[in-house]
């Protein structure tokens, strides 16, 4: 990206090339008019590296299985039969994913601090790295419970519950942290 060429919309912040912006801002729909001149503060490869969002999609996965996690469980525990069975093995196949994405999502994250922050130790990041501990350690124990209970007993389909409520809000918690950590100024080169 040609940061000679980079324009920000006055209003909300979204940068885009001069050579693409229309009559009006792709985010928030305000005229062309409002944009001016932008120089990014960054290289243009870490630029091109960050603009892959490699890291913001690799950590949906992990979201909306811990999610769906929560309604599968949370239903299975009030069926019987076949259809408990689809349940069970439904919720153990995202239970075996589950901490893979979240690995993923960790180490996705990791080199996205890297690259933004150009280093890990970062009082946000940091706690990104624990809030990511304590969500592999609950979508773990999902794994445990599942393989040596299924939905035999509800005391245990309730604990179930509670750990994929614990590893749903650890992911909710990573969300608003990053969120807020996309809004930083990058330090520069």
């Amino acid at each position: 990206m040609d940061s000679g060429n980079l324009l920000i919309c006055k209003t909300c912040g979204y940068k885009i090339l001069s050579c693409r912006l229309k009559r009006e801002c792709p985010a928030c729909g305000v005229s062309s008019h409002y944009f001016e001149s932008y120089k990014d503060n960054i290289s243009i490869k870490r630029r091109g590296l960050l603009d892959f969002h490699i890291h913001p999609i690799i950590v949906h996965f992990s979201v909306a299985t811990s999610i769906l996690l929560v309604l599968i469980i949370a239903a299975g525990s009030f069926l019987s039969g076949e259809i408990s069975n689809i349940f069970f093995n439904t919720a153990t196949v995202l239970s075996v994913l589950l901490p893979l994405f979240v690995i993923a999502g960790a180490v996705s994250g990791i080199i996205d601090g890297i690259l933004r922050f150009k280093k890990a130790k970062r009082p946000n990041l940091i706690k990104k790295i624990y809030l990511s501990m304590g969500f592999f350690i609950s979508s773990a124990a999902l794994i445990v419970l599942l393989l040596i209970f299924r939905f035999n007993h509800i005391w245990i389909n309730l604990i179930m519950i509670l750990a994929g409520l614990a590893a749903a809000s650890f992911s909710i918690f990573l969300g608003k942290l990053g969120g807020d950590l996309s809004e930083a100024i990058l330090p520069g080169k």
